[in-house]
């Protein structure tokens, strides 16, 4: 009987043993599983939230295409404001004015007088528009620029194509002759105030950021300030004449001269 008992109690023993271990594996394996679920962050598809939160921070900051506009604004705006400016100011700006655009075509002078008053009038307009904040101002100002440059660049291309080279009166009275950079100037100042009016027709944008702001105002100031003088700058790197270039134009000229006045004595003759 004590035998029996002995070994009753030992096999009770061994499967208490048994169970303790079954209970330290258990836990063990179901550590591991928590340690593994926390350090493995969940991967998920983006949703709708995460697109609403994306276009909140855009909106917040604004987009590039809005300072972009801003910045065309305020090159366009500053460009036309000293041209329109520059066709008045002085007692001999505007005639001036009305002389060149008589060179570059055969109009007379009252014809002449209206359509620089016309543009002088057109160009003063789109400034103010431009100055004026809100979509609706900032298309149709911009339209309009683009209008009358790509008027102004084939005009300047049809005169040259007739051997007219008069002096550009774009800003003032300035001695420097049309020429291609005339064209390619006009036609980049177009192609920016179309795209400022496309990106701007859209609709109003969000909000944007006061540095933003200022970085694109200042650059657009700058660089239209730069276009105003450019010519003047141009002028600076053009090759002085010589001497010998001014006897050559003088002799020309005197040739010329003696051609016309043999041509005048022939027909008095006939």
């Amino acid at each position: 009987m004590a035998r029996l008992l002995a070994v009753q109690q030992g096999v009770r023993r061994g499967l208490q043993l048994q169970r303790t271990l079954l209970d330290l594996q258990q836990r063990q394996v179901l550590q591991l599983l928590l340690l593994r679920t926390v350090s493995v962050p969940a991967v998920r598809a983006p949703g709708a939230a995460d697109a609403a939160a994306l276009g909140a921070q855009e909106a917040q900051g604004g987009t590039a295409m809005q300072y972009l506009v801003i910045g065309v604004r305020c090159l366009v705006g500053v460009v036309f404001l000293v041209s329109s400016i520059s066709k008045v100011a002085g007692r001999n700006a505007f005639p001036g004015f009305v002389t060149s655009l008589r060179g570059l075509w055969p109009l007379r002078m009252g014809p002449a007088r209206l359509v620089a008053g016309c543009v002088i009038g057109a160009e003063t307009a789109i400034w103010v528009l431009l100055a004026v904040p809100g979509p609706a101002a900032t298309t149709t100002g911009c339209t309009l620029a683009a209008g009358l440059l790509t008027v102004f660049a084939v005009g300047i291309a049809t005169a040259m194509r007739r051997d007219v080279r008069t002096p550009c009166r774009c800003f003032g009275t300035s001695t420097s002759l049309l020429g291609p950079w005339h064209i390619v100037r006009n036609a980049l100042l177009a192609a920016a105030a179309a795209g400022a009016a496309a990106v701007s027709g859209t609709g109003p944008g969000g909000p944007v950021r006061p540095d933003g702001v200022v970085v694109a105002v200042a650059g657009g100031l700058l660089a239209g300030g730069l276009i105003t003088v450019a010519d003047d700058l141009l002028s600076l790197f053009r090759p002085l004449d010589t001497p010998n270039d001014k006897n050559e134009t003088e002799t020309h000229h005197d040739a010329d001269s003696d051609r016309g006045r043999g041509s005048g004595r022939a027909a008095l003759r006939a």
